[in-house]
Parts: structure tokens; C-alpha cells; sequence
């Protein structure tokens, strides 16, 4: 079988649905693939110190014979401007260096109520704010295709983990406007590119 950090989240979710695979595999997995590139890209600013443990409680979810969720033990990375409770959330900022939410945006509460279980957050710009994914709290998001160049924001931190094989998604939070949906079709094109590759 292949690594499971290569696997897409449906895939995952249906291995660990069914109890083919653990969530603590898939899991540790993750974390081993994060602990090899995040070193080289800088993509991801904060692990969730639970990620494990969470993994472990949805393999005794399912241990009790309930139904699985549809993200069952699909890690997912968010991006530092969703607050996540219980993990660190910067915006990339100084000035919020040590916040700790107490609770969970809409859509991390959302992703956790599917069964997905955070690994971590990515970095970005300084509240989310420029076109190149760097702050003074993190350093500059490096891009895995070409190490000399940046991975290019406000999501690079995101984009480069789930290129690099962190996790097979990630998340972030964008209001639709006419900038953002040509930034939409520009980026589904630039995935199916990367996809060909």
C-alpha cells in the first residue's frame, strides 16, 4: 500500500471508516511527513499538541460500532487567521503571538464535527495581507516545487503543506468578491496543471 500521506481524503476517510486503517496511523503518518518537510518550507507555524489523542478517540468512536462521519480520520491543516480551540491561532502577527482561542471557527467546528482531525496551523502573511506568505513571526513559506522561491499568499503556508503531502486538505477563510472569484478559477486552474505534472 501505498504511504498513506499520499492517499486523497476520500480515500482516507474510507480506509479509516471502515476500520482498514487506524486514525492514530494516519495520524502518525501525518505528523511524520510534517516533521520531514515543514524544516525545508516553513509551511506549517503551529501542530495541534491534541492531534493524536483526537485520532485516538475517533478510533474508540468507531471501536463502539457508530456510523462513521464523512472525514473520518482525514487530517486537515487551517490556516492562522481560523481561530482553533485549544491551538494558537497568530494571524501571523506579533501582536497576537500567544492567543489562544477558547473556541472554534465556524469551520473548524464544522470539519471536527465530520470526523477530520487538525494537524496543524499554516502560515501567513500578517493578518492574512499581502501577496507573499511571510511575517516576522514565522519567516518566509517556502514553495516544495522550488525551494528558492516563495509559495506566494495569503495561503502559501497552506498551499505548500498540502503540495508537499501534510495533509491531503487544507482550509482557509475568503469572502467571495470579483477579485477572489478570478483568484477561484485562476487557482482550480493552476491545480489541474499541478495535477498533470
Amino acid at each position: 500500500m501505498e504511504p498513506l500521506w499520499k492517499l486523497s481524503a476520500g480515500e482516507l476517510a474510507s480506509l479509516v471508516g471502515t476500520r482498514k486503517v487506524s486514525a492514530r496511523e494516519v495520524m502518525r503518518q501525518a505528523l511524520e511527513r510534517l516533521a520531514a518537510v515543514n524544516p525545508l518550507l516553513n509551511a506549517v507555524c503551529t501542530v495541534n499538541p491534541a492531534a493524536q489523542a483526537q485520532a485516538d478517540a475517533i478510533d474508540r468512536r468507531l471501536a463502539t460500532g457508530a456510523a462513521p462521519r464523512g472525514l473520518e480520520g482525514v487530517p486537515f491543516l487551517i490556516k492562522d487567521n481560523l481561530e482553533t480551540e485549544g491551538v494558537r491561532t497568530t494571524y501571523g502577527s506579533l501582536t497576537r503571538a500567544e492567543y489562544v482561542p477558547k473556541e472554534d471557527s465556524i469551520s473548524v467546528a464544522r470539519l471536527k464535527a465530520a470526523g477530520a482531525v487538525l494537524v496543524g496551523k499554516t502560515n501567513t502573511p500578517e493578518f492574512a495581507h499581502d501577496v507573499n506568505t511571510t511575517n516576522r513571526l514565522f519567516g518566509t513559506t517556502r514553495n516544495p516545487w522550488n525551494l528558492d522561491c516563495t509559495s506566494g499568499g495569503s495561503s502559501g503556508g497552506t498551499g505548500a503543506a498540502v503540495a508537499a503531502g501534510v495533509a491531503p486538505r487544507g482550509w482557509l477563510r475568503l469572502r467571495p468578491d470579483c477579485r477572489r472569484m478570478w483568484v477561484a478559477r485562476y487557482l482550480r486552474a493552476v491545480a489541474g496543471l499541478l495535477l498533470n505534472l
